[in-house]
């Protein structure tokens, strides 16, 4: 992201969300900066 000049993200994906957090939830929201 940095390489990118990109100031953060927000994951709603539940397969991208388990990645990042190896958690499952009904609903997620990750936001990454």
């Amino acid at each position: 992201m940095k390489r990118e000049d990109i100031d953060g993200a927000v994951i709603r994906t539940l397969s991208t969300f388990v990645y990042f957090t190896g958690t499952k939830w009904l609903r997620p929201a990750l936001l990454i900066q």
